[in-house]
């Protein structure tokens, strides 16, 4: 009898994980009632002179489903009828229970010639008609303005150089615009040194004089900040003998403009105080290697 019921026991036990396991193997069914829409994206952005941004909407369902999204523009920065306009005077889409996408379209208007600096508004999702609206209903749309007074010499460069073991290198640096200031630039770094995986981004202040040609000035003893070894700056050499090197932490480094970009025949370097970090590039202050430059040439984009 104990035999019977350690064996009934053992079925039994059988059984219950066998439906156990059934349940865990069951595909999970899409409830229709939790159907919602949301927009695709949640930032995006366009240059002014575009004529249009295009923001996807969509519907999650188990089939296509006929709805109506309403939707909303919001002024940020950038004014309706000013700087954009909507393309849809109803603001609404129509789904018509064959397609899960519909677009926002909004028109932007360009205004060359005007600087206006970045300007944003965005897009919300108010209402959809037998849908439940995702949290992502919102998205935040940028009109990046072409007008910079510095647009002239904005974007990326070729850079050559000597290295301090006399090594030709060539890299890349982009220039950008700053957010605030109209006369300050910013480079996404200035040597061809990374740490803890990121580069080391500088500014400079930007010059122009009655010719018309730029002048950028990156600084001297400009903090970059902790990236693993201790603070680092931006040091310019002032002189390097072939062994030792002498730099200052207040002079800058002055880049003036050529036909091709911009060039300077001064030393940098970045350097940590407890630990040498390296990233030298050498200039005409270091005589014993005569005049080696850094050259920086546009890249045509």
């Amino acid at each position: 009898m104990k035999k019977v019921n350690y064996i009934l026991t053992i079925l039994c036990g059988a059984a219950l994980l066998a439906s156990s396991c059934s349940k865990l193997n069951t595909v999970p069914v899409f409830d229709a009632a939790e159907s919602f829409a949301s927009i695709s994206v949640e930032t995006a952005s366009v240059a002014e002179n575009k004529g249009q941004i295009v923001i996807p909407v969509q519907v999650a369902s188990i089939d296509p489903v006929k709805t109506s999204i309403s939707y909303k523009l919001i002024d940020g920065t950038a004014k309706a009828g000013v700087d954009y306009e909507d393309t849809n005077a109803s603001a609404v889409l129509t789904f018509d229970g064959k397609q899960r996408t519909a677009d926002i379209v909004i028109k932007i208007i360009d205004r060359p010639g005007d600087y206006t600096g970045d300007l944003d508004f965005s897009i919300e999702l108010v209402a959809a008609t037998g849908l439940k609206l995702s949290m992502e209903k919102t998205c935040k749309v940028t009109i990046n303005d072409l007008d910079h007074p510095l647009a002239a010499i904005l974007g990326s460069y070729t850079v050559s150089c000597y290295d301090y073991f006399l090594k030709a290198v060539t890299y890349t640096v982009t220039l950008s615009k700053d957010p605030k200031d109209t006369s300050v630039a910013w480079a996404d770094f200035l040597l061809p040194v990374m740490r803890n995986g990121r580069f080391l981004p500088v500014y400079c202040v930007v010059s122009k004089d009655e010719g018309g040609n730029y002048t950028l000035s990156f600084p001297g003893g400009q903090g970059l900040g902790d990236v693993g070894y201790g603070d680092e700056y931006l040091y310019k050499i002032t002189e390097f003998d072939g062994e030792s090197i002498s730099w200052s932490e207040v002079d800058p480094i002055v880049f003036t403009q050529t036909k091709t970009g911009f060039e300077t025949s001064m030393g940098m370097m970045i350097y940590d105080g407890s630990f040498w970090q390296g990233g030298v590039v050498l200039g005409e202050e270091s005589a014993a290697f005569g005049s080696p430059k850094t050259v920086w040439t546009k890249i045509n984009e």
